[in-house]
């Protein structure tokens, strides 16, 4: 493109000019709109991140107190049932697993809080 400049008058040359920079305002508009869409897109995204957290939080709180409350009005004996049962897949995998979680050294951990364990 450059060499076909070299014939053009001045004028001719100021209308390149103008189409050039009104071209190269285009597109920095259009980069600019698409990168305040993208930042919206990532702050909605930090704010759905945000509130997955607190509610993971919350729900890691809960637990943690279901199983200080459970451990404390649970014998010995009873724990020892729960853990023989747990041993042989009586309880789904989901509901109750042995482990090292935070079972107070019982062997077992609770990982949904809103499913219910019967034990007659």
């Amino acid at each position: 493109m450059g060499d076909s400049l070299s014939a053009l008058n001045v004028k001719e040359l100021k209308q390149v000019e103008n189409r050039l920079e009104k071209a190269i305002s285009r597109i920095r508009s259009k980069k600019h709109e698409l990168l305040l869409a993208e930042i919206e897109s990532l702050q909605k995204t930090e704010i759905e991140l945000d509130n997955e957290s607190i509610y993971l939080r919350t729900k890691i709180a809960e637990v943690e107190r279901f199983q200080q409350h459970h451990h404390q009005m649970v014998s010995g004996t009873e724990m020892t049932a729960i853990e023989a049962l747990t041993s042989r897949n009586y309880f789904a995998h989901s509901i109750m697993t042995t482990g090292s979680g935070s079972g107070a050294g019982h062997g077992f951990s609770y990982s949904d809080p809103d499913k219910k364990t019967h034990l007659g």
